[in-house]
């Protein structure tokens, strides 16, 4: 009894497993996540994402005069445009922050294809579609909503389309992704490497 105790592997801790590690493993682009590990994850970032950006758009938005200037700016398109730049001011801290709690996503979806006896390269798309959206959301998007103002209807539609063509695209990459993303790990050892931890026994 006692050397069965003995051999018997300790258990991970699933905090850890699920709320650390990933950070520290950014990274590490080898070996495989389970898919228990990296939904908890996702899990968690998301609602740390989301409380953070409301949290930090509380503190340096002010809604009650973004709702008088939008009346307002019906006979003044100047007062939109400064709203519009307030509001890009106000997004750009709560996007900071609610990126950073995605920074352990692209290695760790590398591995969670690798636990399902995928290439790591079946992540790029959406790894590469999110780069893009970071990119009009950080780079394009602030000096839009800094220039337009009211009456630029032509930049506005171009904004809109865009932004439909974008988030179909986006959203067919992310559809493929979760599936793959939900499959079931190997149980034995694959190319990749041996099953990993579970942080859910």
């Amino acid at each position: 009894m006692s050397d069965i105790a003995l051999d018997a592997e300790p258990k991970p801790n699933a905090f850890k497993l699920v709320a650390l590690q990933p950070y520290l493993d950014m990274f590490r682009f080898k070996g495989r996540t389970a898919r228990s590990t990296f939904w908890l994850h996702m899990v968690m970032a998301y609602i740390f994402s989301y409380a953070l950006s409301a949290v930090t758009m509380s503190l340096f938005f002010d809604m009650a005069r973004f709702e008088e200037a939008v009346i307002l700016a019906e006979n003044d398109p100047a007062i939109f445009q400064g709203v519009m730049a307030d509001f890009s001011s106000a997004l750009l801290p709560a996007m900071l922050v609610s990126l950073a709690a995605f920074v352990a996503l692209p290695s760790m979806l590398v591995r969670r294809m690798h636990d399902t006896g995928r290439s790591g390269w079946w992540a790029a798309p959406y790894l590469l579609i999110s780069l893009l959206g970071a990119i009009v959301s950080f780079v394009y998007l602030p000096k839009f909503m800094n220039s337009v103002s009211d009456q630029d209807v032509e930049a506005i539609k171009s904004l809109v389309f865009s932004g439909l063509a974008i988030g179909a695209v986006s959203f067919v990459i992310m559809v493929v992704t979760i599936v793959l993303a939900a499959l079931k790990g190997d149980p034995e050892v694959n190319r990749y490497g041996a099953p990993p931890p579970s942080a859910i026994s």
